[in-house]
C-alpha cells in the first residue's frame, strides 16, 4: 500500500511529546487551555483544562454524551472549510476548534476553549448538577474557575493558533513526503537486491555500462566469461570485442535510434581465448526520461556452437555412410569366381548412376583381378541413348583393362529401342539370358550322356577340362 493510499493519523506525522511541550509553554505565556485531539476523538495533548470539564463534565456517562455531540458539530463545521469554528457546547462552555488538515484530508484539531464571553447564568449551572447528579457546591466552585474572556482578548490567542495550525499541517505534508522518499528508497533497494540475486544467478552474462563504455556493473557469468573477475569493473567494455570497430559503433547507433540492438559478437578473454557470444543490448533510463546506461546481456555461444559442428559432422559422416550403402546397393559387384564378376542392374540409370556404373566396375575388375565381367539389365526400367552409351562406354572402358563385358537381361522392346536408337552394340557380347551369360563366362557347355543301347537319355552340364 502506497502512501497515498493510507489513511493516515496525526500521531503517524507528529511527535506528540514535543507537540505535548510546546502546548505547555503556549499555556504558561497566555493562560489559555488547549487540547489537541485527532480525528477519531482521541486526546492528544491536554494543558490548562478547567476541573469543570475534567472532573465532572467528561466524567459523567450521560454529561460526556453531550462533549462528543459538542466534538460532531464542531468537525461538522470544520468540514466546510472554515479557518476555525467557535462554538458554545452543550453543558454552556466555549470551545474554539482549528482543523489540522493535511494533504486535504482532517487528521486532527486544535481546541481552545473552556471559557465564557460573559458571566455565566448560575441557575442552569445548578440545574446541570441536579440533572447529572454533581455535588452542586464543588461544580459551583470549578465553575467559579472558569476564565471568561472577551471576544477582542481571545482574537490574537486564536490567530496564532491558527497559524500554528497550518504549520502542524506543514509539517504533516512534510513528513508524508518523507515517509514516501524513504519508502521509494526501500522499494528501491529491495528491487535492487532482488536484480542483483537474479542477476549474480543467471547463467548469461549480464553488464551494465556508463555512456563512456565504463563497466559499473558485471555479474557472476560476466566475470567468470571474461576470465577477468573483480578486475572487470571500470575496464572499458570495447577492449573484450574482437570484431570490428565499425561494427561496434553501429550497434551503439542502433540501440540509440531503435532502442536495441541484437546479434553475434566474438569476445576475447584474459588468456586470449575467443568466446563466441549472442549478445543483447539496450539503454536504461533515469526517471526522467534521460539515458543513463546501457545493459548488454550475453549467452556463450561457444560450446552450442561446437556441439553444432560435431552434429554436423556427424550429420555428414552420416550422409557419406548413406551415399556409400546406396551406390553399394545400386551398383552392386558380385564376384562369381577368381575371373568373373557379376553387377545387376536394377530401376533407372542417369548419368551420375552411369559414372557410377563406370566407377565401380572398373574397381571391381581392378580389384578382383576379373578376365570378364557380366552386367545384368533386367531390372533396367528405361534403356534409351543415355543408357545405351553408358553400356557402350562401359563396355569400352573394361576392354582397356584386359577383361570382356557380356551384357544380358535385352528383352525384345529393349531390343527394338537399341536398333531405332542406332546403337553401336558391335563391342559388346549380349547372350539372351543371366544363365546363358554365367555358363559361357565360366566355360560351362552342353554334354550329352549316351546310354548303352546308343540312345541319348539326358543331357548334362560339364565343364570343359
Amino acid at each position: 500500500m502506497t502512501t497515498h493510499e493510507r489513511t493516515w493519523k496525526l500521531v503517524d506525522l507528529i511527535d506528540i511529546s514535543k507537540l505535548q511541550e510546546l502546548m505547555d509553554i503556549f499555556y504558561d505565556v497566555t493562560t489559555i487551555p488547549t487540547a489537541i485531539l485527532d480525528a477519531d476523538g482521541t486526546v492528544l495533548t491536554m494543558t490548562g483544562w478547567q476541573d469543570i470539564c475534567t472532573k465532572f463534565h467528561r466524567v459523567s456517562p450521560r454529561c460526556s454524551l453531550r462533549c462528543r455531540q459538542s466534538d460532531t458539530t464542531i468537525a461538522q463545521q470544520l468540514g466546510e472549510g472554515q479557518q476555525y469554528v467557535a462554538y458554545e457546547c452543550a453543558n454552556g462552555l466555549v470551545d474554539v476548534a482549528h482543523p489540522i488538515l493535511v494533504e486535504g484530508v482532517h487528521v486532527g484539531t486544535v481546541f481552545t476553549g473552556q471559557f465564557l464571553y460573559e458571566p455565566p447564568d448560575i441557575e442552569r449551572f445548578r440545574q446541570q448538577a441536579k440533572e447529572f447528579d454533581f455535588d452542586e457546591a464543588a461544580y459551583l466552585e470549578a465553575l467559579s474557575r472558569v476564565p471568561i474572556v472577551s471576544r477582542e482578548k481571545i482574537a490574537p490567542g486564536l490567530n496564532y493558533l491558527s497559524q500554528f495550525t497550518a504549520m502542524l499541517a506543514a509539517m504533516g505534508s512534510e513528513r508524508i513526503r518523507q515517509m514516501e522518499t524513504q519508502q521509494s528508497l526501500r522499494e528501491s533497494e529491495q528491487n535492487l537486491r532482488v536484480f542483483q540475486s537474479v542477476a549474480d544467478n543467471a547463467p548469461d552474462a549480464i553488464a551494465v555500462t556508463d555512456l563512456n563504455h565504463a563497466i559499473i556493473y558485471a555479474n557472476r557469468a560476466f566475470r567468470t566469461m571474461t576470465g577477468y573477475g573483480d578486475e572487470v569493473m571500470e575496464m572499458d567494455i570495447h577492449q573484450f570485442y574482437v570484431d570490428d570497430p565499425t561494427h561496434l559503433e553501429n550497434v551503439t547507433r542502433e540501440v540509440l535510434e531503435q532502442g536495441y540492438w541484437r546479434g553475434a559478437l566474438t569476445y576475447k578473454r584474459k588468456d586470449e581465448t575467443l568466446v563466441q557470444g549472442y549478445l543483447s543490448v539496450f539503454p536504461i533510463f533515469d526517471a526522467h526520461g534521460h539515458m543513463v546506461s546501457l545493459a548488454r546481456i550475453v549467452h556463450d555461444m561457444t560450446e552450442q556452437m561446437q556441439r553444432d559442428r560435431e552434429l554436423l559432422e556427424l550429420k555428414e559422416q552420416v550422409i557419406n555412410a548413406q551415399r556409400a550403402a546406396l551406390r553399394e546397393l545400386s551398383t552392386p559387384l558380385i564376384p562369381l569366381s577368381n575371373t568373373v564378376v557379376l553387377m545387376p542392374l536394377v530401376g533407372t540409370i542417369d548419368s551420375s548412376r552411369a559414372q557410377q556404373v563406370m566407377e565401380t566396375l572398373l574397381e571391381g575388375i581392378a580389384t578382383h583381378q576379373a578376365t570378364t565381367a557380366i552386367l545384368d539389365i533386367t531390372g533396367v526400367s528405361v534403356v534409351d541413348t543415355q543408357v545405351a552409351n553408358a553400356l557402350i562406354q562401359a563396355a569400352q572402358a573394361v576392354k582397356l583393362l584386359g577383361a570382356q563385358v557380356i551384357l544380358t537381361g535385352i528383352g525384345p522392346a529393349m531390343a527394338q529401342t537399341l536398333i531405332h536408337l542406332g546403337a553401336d552394340m558391335s563391342s559388346v557380347v549380349t547372350r539372351g539370358s543371366l544363365q546363358g551369360a554365367v555358363e559361357d563366362a565360366l566355360g560351362v557347355r552342353h554334354r550329352a550322356q549316351v546310354h548303352p543301347n546308343g540312345a541319348e537319355t539326358r543331357r548334362h552340364r560339364a565343364p570343359v577340362v
